[in-house]
C-alpha cells in the first residue's frame, strides 16, 4: 500500500524512503529495521507482571510491585508472603501465645531481656505495707494488673476455690472474692503477717475473727 511503511506489520504513514520514521531510525541506528519488535515501549498495565498468574501491572525488573519487594528483600520473587505475629506464635516450645519480638511472646521476650534466657521464670515480689504480693497474672484473685497477696495464693492452693468456713467461730459460707457474699480474711496462725506464708500457718477467718486477733495479738479461742 503506498504511503505505508515498508515494514508489513507496521501500517504508520511512509517517509522517503518508504519507511516510517521509527523504522528509519532503527535501520540508520542498529542496520535493521527488526520488523519483529514493536517500535513503541509497552506501558506497565500492558507488559503486565512477568510471574505466571498475576494480573498486577508491571513495576520493575519484570514482577509487579508485590513480586519485586518479595524479591528485593527475601531473594524469591514467590516466596510466601511473611507469617503475620499471630500465625508466627512464640518460638518457646508448648507456648501458644502470639509473637512478639525477637521470636518470643511478651512474657518471653521480656525474661530474654531482662535475665537473657526466656525460659527464666521469676516471679516478681513486693511489699505492699506488711504484706508481700506476687504477679501471677491469670490468677482467680488477681487485681487487674496481676498483682495478688502471696497468703491468699497460698491459701487459695491449700483450702481450694469453694466457699470457706471461719475456723474460729464456724461463721459461713465466706467468699474469696467480693461480690459473691461475705469474704473470707486468709488469717496468720502465729500472728506474724509479713512472714511464715507457709500453708499450715494459714488459717480461714471472718472479718470479725480477723480483726479481733489483731486487736488482741492472736489471743482467741477456737470455737467448739
Amino acid at each position: 500500500m503506498a504511503g505505508v511503511c515498508a515494514v508489513e506489520t507496521c501500517d504508520r504513514p511512509a517517509g522517503r524512503l518508504g519507511w516510517c520514521k521509527g523504522h528509519h531510525q532503527r535501520l540508520r541506528r542498529t542496520g535493521d529495521a527488526q520488523a519483529d519488535r514493536p517500535l513503541h515501549r509497552p506501558s506497565r498495565a500492558e507488559r503486565g507482571c512477568s510471574i505466571p498468574g498475576c494480573p498486577k501491572p508491571h513495576y520493575v525488573r519484570g514482577g509487579c510491585r508485590e513480586h519485586y519487594d518479595r524479591w528485593y528483600t527475601r531473594g524469591d520473587p514467590v516466596a510466601p508472603p511473611p507469617l503475620s505475629p499471630t500465625e508466627k506464635g512464640c518460638a518457646v516450645k508448648g507456648c501458644d501465645k502470639p509473637h512478639h519480638a525477637n521470636g518470643y511472646c511478651v512474657a518471653h521476650a521480656r525474661a530474654l531481656s531482662r535475665y537473657g534466657d526466656p525460659l527464666i521464670n521469676k516471679t516478681p515480689v513486693r511489699k505492699a505495707g506488711k504484706y508481700r504480693t506476687l504477679i501471677v497474672r491469670g490468677h482467680p484473685l488477681a487485681s487487674p494488673n496481676g498483682y495478688v497477696y502471696e497468703h491468699r495464693v497460698v491459701a487459695y492452693q491449700k483450702f481450694g476455690p469453694w466457699p470457706q468456713h471461719c475456723l474460729w467461730c464456724g461463721t459461713g459460707p465466706l467468699y474469696w472474692k467480693r461480690g459473691q457474699g461475705r469474704q473470707l480474711h486468709v488469717d496468720h496462725f502465729n500472728g506474724i503477717q509479713d512472714d511464715n506464708n507457709r500453708p499450715e500457718n494459714l488459717l480461714i477467718a471472718c472479718a470479725g475473727c480477723n480483726g479481733q486477733r489483731h486487736r488482741s495479738r492472736g489471743e482467741i479461742k477456737i470455737n467448739a
